[in-house]
């Protein structure tokens, strides 16, 4: 086989792996769990009314809704896609998309900046995220991490694809409006170039800032200090450790190397754990950090390579290969054991997106109009949201300072897996088992 061809494909085999395990276990079929509900409903809002729903969550919370917790851009994607291609389409379109950008990045990046080694290494560690479902479940935080580690990639090369990549990051998700100023400000703010680039960055940083600032008892977002979250590891603390221990290798030798980039992967680390110590999660503050990270330990194993290359025989250099691939999948084996257990399969297409909520849909689509509201318990009101398009008041959680929750002509309850409907004199009006 040609030697070109195999240096060029080499690093991307992890995510030959990957695409390969996606189509055989297709978990994206149905919806994930996490902050799905939330999204979904962002993207219906845009579908429904577009110029309202950039800048408002009007459907929870009936009468007057609530703020935006992040800039709309994701939630835009999501909105064009099902428009497109259906809800089942959009979902399963960014749950893989996320994943294979995120890997791919990983090993391009790593390839381009450091070498095959550090581009297949890379690969691999980018999936022994310590916080898998943050990787699997589509969400506008996935993206920081791409975003960032483009925009450390470009800054020495090119300002303005750093802009561009920085400015997608901005509108994507709040952590945006700190981190890419940031980068700039880090790699030097007495460079025209970088200043330049701040300037233009600011007005839609001053946009969001002065948002969440007028409409700060709107959102209902209750981010606080909470010592609970500081030490959670996440769902894959070998893939942590694994992370941390080559990482920082490869920061170190960073040092020596690019002090430019070094800069500014330190910053981008250190900053991201500092603001989900402060604010939110500390585990979420590492699977932000694992994607450098995984380019950091890239270039680590990279270094180890070549030393073994040039001052041991190649055969002893080929054994700390195989040693570090078993390192690496033992670090990434918690993403691939979570794909592949799901029980979902192609053969499921013919189950409804909704899945159990499939009668419960029918009957609201059946019995109320898009001008009605509806009251739902907290625990299901999101999922009705996206479903059926129709506004309720109440919501799953974030509720507004001012919100008071009112019954409805149609209120939905939920008890021993029955969905019980009732009326507004609390009598029953159906009930629908919570099942396929």
């Amino acid at each position: 086989m040609n030697r070109n061809f195999l240096q060029k494909i080499i690093p991307f085999i992890p995510l030959l792996a990957v695409l390969l395990l996606l189509l055989i276990k297709p978990y994206y079929i149905f919806p994930t769990t996490g902050d799905t509900d939330f999204h979904l409903i962002r993207a219906q809002e845009l579908i429904q009314s577009p110029l309202q729903g950039l800048f408002w969550d009007y459907l929870p919370y009936s009468p007057n809704g609530r703020a935006l917790w992040h800039p709309p851009l994701f939630h835009s994607v999501l909105a064009f896609l099902w428009y497109l291609g259906g809800l089942r389409f959009a979902h399963s379109f960014l749950c893989v998309f996320q994943i294979i950008l995120t890997v791919f990045v990983a090993s391009w990046v790593a390839k381009k900046d450091y070498g095959i080694i550090a581009g297949f290494f890379a690969g691999i560690l980018t999936l022994a995220t310590n916080r898998i479902d943050i990787l699997t479940v589509p969400l506008p935080a996935t993206y920081i991490p791409i975003l960032s580690v483009l925009t450390i990639h470009y800054l020495p090369k090119s300002k303005f694809k750093a802009f561009l990549a920085s400015l997608l990051g901005v509108w994507t998700h709040m952590m945006g409006l700190v981190i890419f100023i940031a980068l700039f400000m880090v790699d030097g703010i007495r460079n025209k170039k970088n200043l330049k680039m701040i300037l233009l960055l600011l007005p839609s940083i001053i946009f969001w800032i002065a948002y969440w600032i007028i409409f700060r008892d709107k959102t209902g977002a209750t981010n606080q200090i909470n010592p609970l979250l500081y030490f959670p590891p996440g769902n894959n603390l070998s893939g942590l450790i694994i992370l941390l221990a080559f990482g920082f290798l490869g920061l170190y030798w960073l040092y020596n190397k690019d002090k430019e980039r070094f800069k500014l992967y330190s910053a981008y680390i250190l900053l991201v754990i500092l603001i989900e110590f402060i604010f939110e999660d500390f585990a979420r503050g590492f699977s932000y950090a694992s994607l450098p990270l995984a380019i950091l330990a890239g270039f680590s194993m990279q270094k180890i390579y070549n030393h073994c290359k040039i001052n041991y025989k190649r055969t002893f250099a080929n054994l700390i290969i195989v040693l570090l691939v078993f390192v690496s999948i033992i670090g990434a084996s918690p993403f691939f054991i979570s794909v592949y257990s799901n029980e979902a399969s192609w053969d499921y297409l013919n189950i409804p997106f909704e899945t159990n909520y499939t009668q419960l849909n029918s009957f609201i689509y059946g019995n109320t109009d898009k001008t009605e509201v509806i009251w739902a318990e907290s625990t299901i009101a999101d999922k009705i949201i996206w479903m059926t398009g129709r506004k309720i008041s109440n919501g799953k959680y974030g509720k507004p300072t001012d919100f008071q929750e009112q019954h409805q002509k149609i209120n939905i309850y939920t008890c021993n897996n029955t969905f019980i409907i009732k009326d507004y004199t609390n009598n029953t009006l159906k009930q629908i088992p919570n099942t396929i």
